[in-house]
């Protein structure tokens, strides 16, 4: 927390002399100036780190080649007759590499913190639940395992699919919440919906997470429709009364209604955008995802 604190400290007083160095520079008398493009590279490296998650995994050497690079290709192109390190030049062509340099090294702080951050919260909301709730990619080998097991012993199996309503996640942040806090609140708050449906599902039940954006599924063997609405409302009574949220549900079972697991997903998935059984769903007028 402390680091995020100084890298974001570090990135203010950044951007608050790069956009007030065309005034230092005039008052030495030289007559040089910035680029006026080099405020662009400035912002879009900011923005580059910020929302290109690929950019996260590669070296901090990565963006300084690219961004210096685009700066160099960027003066050759528009500024032929400007000489890069030649005379008054080279100052200036120093001074705006340093800039762009430097709008790289901040960016790359400020979002390694941020992971730093998220993942803090991510072992705090998820750590304990790691082997009960899993995602999609992890849950395929089980889900195989009890479909083939249904199948083999004429058993019904039930998929029960949890979303709360939208924006019941953001519900009580403030509309000036920055970004980042805004994200590890959610993230926060999806920890404690899984604790919610895991606290209800049974041992034999498998919790996977399907997205980011609060939807759960529940694949419950042995388990007949009425079983999984009873279920179900046990799941939805706990998150209500431990987080103040409302939650819709869809179920599918087999066999009545689909033979595979995909079939099974699209069938609750469509029964949980039904608006006559889910109104919370539809409560701001919003289609779910």
């Amino acid at each position: 927390m402390r680091g995020m604190r100084k890298s974001l400290v570090l990135l203010a007083l950044y951007l608050l002399i790069v956009f007030n160095l065309d005034r230092l520079l005039l008052l030495q008398g030289d007559g040089q100036t910035i680029h006026f493009f080099v405020y662009w590279l400035v912002v879009l490296a900011l923005a580059s780190y910020l929302f290109i998650p690929d950019l996260h995994n590669r070296a901090v050497y990565w963006g300084l080649a690219i961004w210096s690079g685009t700066y160099v290709a960027l003066r050759l192109a528009f500024f032929r007759n400007d000489p890069l390190f030649v005379g008054n030049a080279l100052f200036q062509t120093i001074t705006e590499i340093t800039v762009v340099t430097l709008a790289v090294l901040l960016s790359y702080e400020v979002t390694r913190n941020l992971n730093v951050m998220e993942d803090l919260v991510e072992k705090v909301t998820f750590g304990a639940l790691s082997q009960r709730v899993l995602d999609m990619q992890s849950a395929e080998d089980e889900i195989k395992t009890e479909m083939i097991r249904s199948r083999r012993h004429e058993r019904p199996l039930t998929v029960l699919v949890l979303e709360p309503a939208p924006n019941a996640l953001d519900a009580n942040l403030q509309r000036a919440v920055q970004e980042v806090q805004r994200a590890i609140t959610r993230r926060y708050v999806l920890g404690s919906l899984a604790r919610a449906i895991s606290d209800e599902a049974r041992r034999t039940d498998l919790v996977v997470r399907r997205d980011d954006k609060g939807r759960f599924i529940v694949l419950c063997p042995e388990t007949t429709p009425e079983g999984s609405v009873v279920l179900a409302d046990r799941i939805r009574a706990n998150i209500a009364e431990q987080l103040g949220i409302p939650v819709a549900y869809g179920i599918a079972t087999f066999p009545d209604e689909a033979l595979s697991f995909d079939e099974l997903l699209r069938k609750a998935e469509s029964d949980l955008m039904n608006p006559v059984k889910n109104p919370a769903l539809f409560y701001a007028g919003e289609t779910p995802h």
